[in-house]
């Protein structure tokens, strides 16, 4: 058999069209089946046969039983009859039991015999293989051998003039799967019909039964709602017996019925695939030639309102126009040469993302996925992250030339000229720049920056494109903190998106199939062939992301799940390129309630939970992948990561001792605080104990990674006896560590010179983490040279190994995929749209449009 049959059936609401063809298929499959009734036996001869077997084994299905034949036989003892004589009933009425006796006659008994299954032989034998077959004209004379169920050491000969009815172990099994199908049990009949199938095929009936059966069952779902599953057993029955009567017609019902439903869901996909899979069954039918011919149309129309909108210079709807076209019907006439057309005019392209991007971009992009890939779309940093050399980080400006002076306490920049503000014309200058200077070092100001605030001095332009930045002492990359959009603090224009920017795209409104990105006419960067709009489209998981990514529907995948990059490293079509940057994962303890912010809790997490498997099996699921690892700090393996220190290993024993240990304290607290004596402390050590854990809230990202691997922390917590729930949210806009016990984060430690101060630093993510922390932060934003950065760096991760103001997890190397023929994507790169001005889109992105 070759459909499923899953123990929960989900129910399907139907399109208005496809409530009327409900009705027409249900009448259809009932004519299809109809047979003329048997006929019935006068009430004087009806019997009722009751299969022993399925008495004496209730509950066991017939085919899990051994198998036996039955035997009705009759016993004359007058005769020389059969020798097989066990569970005799006389058959004569109990009042002509005195004549019987009084005549000296006794009227033959009849015998039923439950035996091994009967080898028939001489001229009463099955070809060799074939099924088992009973002679239709037996010799009365001649006789078998059977051995009973109960006595199977014994052999009895049976002679066939004494044999009423014979049903071989495959006929009851037949039998018995057609009256559960008539009854309307059909997932009891299924796995009859699956054991005759595979063990009976060639037995008298079986096939034609089992046609009849998936005919039936096809026209109960349908009935009932359950369309793609009527629609399998009719694809199967044509499988089995495309001449099926009506099977041609009841095929077209239920698949116009899915394509209605799909249609009106705009899964035009999906309408194709019913379409298509109709059509391979019959080439001819009439209800694929109906759907094609209505999209062709359909397809024409909208490619002849682009050509309008596309004479009249509104490019960017004449290419929406004409995806459209080509989702619903991709064969249209001169959708093609059009495409080649506006290509000339119009550069398109898809990016397959599995996270909306963050409304704001610059905020809490070193814990957001989205906000850090936004950024670089719609600003531009005064300093970016190139990447790294033999002495670390190196980076450069977008807008000015820059270099240390004074020996290190001074920065000079030299702005281009040539940079306006869009929109507008209003071009950049030192003064701009200036002021942003100054308001990062302003507490009251939204763009403040503590370290920098530390650091500043005082800034002088000293000329329209020039200026120069004093700095209070010797840093050792004063250039990193300066990671950062400019504001427009000069002009008096709206915030936001609609806020004068520097960056080459500008987003739209959240649309159904994802985020577009125009690009801003004037933009500093722009080149010639830079695509025109970028549409992340959103993508349920990263396989599906893939999967379209394979079928040419989008050109690159933003990030690919671990689990994903052994396969596609595997077609050579794809280029699959590491990030430069890998994310740490890690637990930060919340404020929600008061037992996250005890060591000893933090501690029982560590060792309660198996990070080395939850790696291996659930993020990488076997694969290799260099730089993913379990780690012990809050930094990349880098120059700040102490490779001295070893992790934690996994002792669930431990864990649960130090939990309780942490809960009881916590108790203890409680009472007191709230004027309770300290009592007797072997009573409150069982009342605590004897209370049930109180229920936590760990936040993650909403993305498959963080979801998985919380879903796994979770459930070795609960192993300890800690209740879970688990909440996803938006770290850019829904920080808060006051709402959750614990917060899942992928941390983007890209200079942990300057991130430090950002993750435990005063105003940072996790302030407030004791004396001893917050004075190797000091020491290393105060620190002149690397060496003694590093240094304090190492002392660091050291005191985040003993006191877990976060809990360490692993490392993940993180990955993007593009279509070989994306020309211009960057490697190695920090965002995936650190070269989008070099991206140039050839036609066949346009030709794979769904």
């Amino acid at each position: 058999m070759k459909h499923e049959r899953p123990q929960h059936v989900r129910k399907h609401r139907l399109a208005q069209h496809a409530l009327a063809a409900v009705w027409g298929l249900a009448w259809l499959l009932s004519t299809a089946l109809a047979q003329p009734p048997a006929a019935e036996p006068p009430d004087d001869e009806a019997t009722e046969t009751v299969d022993e077997t399925t008495t004496t084994n209730a509950g066991v299905p017939l085919y899990e039983q051994p198998p036996r034949d039955w035997l009705k036989l009759r016993d004359d003892p007058s005769a020389d009859s059969s020798d097989a004589r066990p569970n005799e009933t006389s058959s004569a009425p109990a009042d002509d039991a005195a004549a019987e006796a009084a005549s000296g006659k006794k009227e033959p008994a009849i015998v039923e015999l439950y035996v091994l299954p009967i080898t028939l032989t001489g001229s009463d034998a099955s070809e060799p293989g074939k099924a088992r077959r009973l002679p239709a004209e037996p010799d009365p004379g001649r006789s078998f051998e059977v051995r009973l169920a109960d006595r199977p050491q014994d052999v009895y000969k049976v002679y066939w003039r004494d044999v009423i009815e014979i049903k071989l172990f495959e006929q009851r099994l037949l039998d018995e799967a057609e009256r559960l199908a008539a009854a309307g049990r059909y997932d009891d009949a299924y796995g009859y019909y699956e054991f005759l199938d595979a063990n009976y095929p060639d037995f008298g009936g079986v096939q034609d039964s089992l046609q009849r059966y998936l005919m039936r069952e096809a026209g109960t779902l349908f009935a009932d709602g359950q369309i793609e599953r009527a629609t399998l057993l009719l694809v199967e029955l044509h499988d089995r017996n495309p001449d099926f009567p009506r099977l041609s017609r009841a095929l077209g019902v239920a698949i116009d019925a899915l394509v209605v439903q799909s249609d009106a869901a705009e899964d035009y996909k999906r309408c194709r695939q019913y379409v298509e899979t109709l059509a391979s069954l019959y080439p001819d039918h009439p209800v694929a030639a109906q759907w094609r011919a209505r999209w062709n149309e359909r397809a024409r129309q909208s490619i002849a309102q682009a050509q309008s909108l596309a004479n009249a210079g509104n490019f960017r709807q004449a290419h929406a126009l004409v995806r459209g076209a080509l989702q619903v019907w991709p064969q249209v006439s001169g959708a093609a040469e059009f495409f080649d057309r506006l290509a000339t005019q119009y550069d398109y392209v898809a990016v397959g993302v599995t996270e909306q991007s963050a409304a704001h971009a610059a905020e809490r992009t070193i814990v957001s996925w989205t906000a850090r890939r936004r950024a670089r779309l719609v600003g531009r940093d005064l300093v970016e992250l190139s990447g790294y050399g033999p002495d670390g980080a190196t980076y450069h400006s977008p807008f000015a030339e820059f270099e240390s002076t004074d020996l290190g306490l001074g920065l000079r920049f030299n702005i281009r000229n040539d940079i306006p503000w869009q929109p507008g014309d209003v071009i950049l200058s030192a003064s701009d720049v200036s002021r942003h200077l100054l308001a990062m070092a302003d507490a009251r100001s939204s763009a403040f920056v503590p370290l920098w605030a530390d650091l500043f001095e005082n800034v002088r332009t000293t000329s329209a494109k020039s200026l120069t930045v004093q700095l209070t002492r010797g840093y050792v990359r004063p250039q990193a903190v300066l990671r950062v959009p400019v504001l427009p603090w000069n002009l008096m224009l709206p915030d936001g998106d609609d806020a004068p920017s520097l960056g080459g795209y500008r987003p739209l409104e959240p649309a159904d199939d994802g985020t577009h990105f125009v690009a801003r006419p004037g933009y500093f960067a722009a080149e010639d062939g830079q695509p025109d709009e970028i549409n992340e489209r959103i993508f349920s998981s990263t396989t599906a992301a893939v999967a379209a990514l394979r079928d040419g529907e989008i050109a690159a995948v933003d990030r690919v799940a671990p689990w994903e990059i052994e396969n596609l490293r595997k077609h050579d079509e794809l280029l699959v390129t590491p990030y430069v940057v890998p994310t740490i994962h890690c637990l930060i303890p919340g404020r929600a309630s008061e037992l996250a912010q005890s060591r000893v809790f933090r501690r029982a997490i560590l060792y309660g939970i198996d990070r080395q498997e939850i790696l291996d099996n659930w993020l990488l699921r076997g694969a290799s992948i260099p730089g993913c690892r379990v780690i012990t700090g809050p930094f990349p393996t880098g120059y700040a990561y102490d490779d001295e220190v070893e992790p934690r290993g996994f002792k669930p024993q431990l864990g649960m001792t130090l939990l309780w240990s942490a809960w009881r304290a916590s108790v203890a607290a409680n009472e007191k605080t709230d004027g309770g004596g300290e009592g007797d402390a072997e009573s409150n050590t069982t009342e605590t104990e004897s209370v049930s854990f109180p229920e936590l809230t760990l936040a993650h990202p909403n993305n498959e990674i963080a979801t998985r691997a919380s879903q796994q922390i979770r459930n070795y917590l609960r192993a300890l006896g800690v209740p879970i729930r688990l909440v996803p949210f938006d770290p850019a806009t829904q920080w808060d560590l006051d709402a959750y016990d614990l917060i899942y984060a992928e941390l983007f430690v890209s200079e942990p010179l300057v991130d430090v101060s950002t993750l435990f630093g005063p105003g940072g993510l996790i302030e407030g983490n004791g004396a001893f922390l917050d004075q190797y932060v000091r020491s290393v934003e105060l620190a002149t040279d690397s060496r003694a950065a590093r240094n304090d760096l190492l002392a660091i991760h050291r005191r985040v190994y003993e006191d877990l103001p976060i809990i360490p997890l692993w490392q993940l190397t993180e990955h993007f995929a593009v279509d070989r023929r994306l020309e211009g994507v960057g490697a190695p790169a920090v965002s995936l749209y650190d070269t989008v001005e070099q991206w140039r889109v050839p036609p066949w992105q346009m030709e794979g449009t769904p």
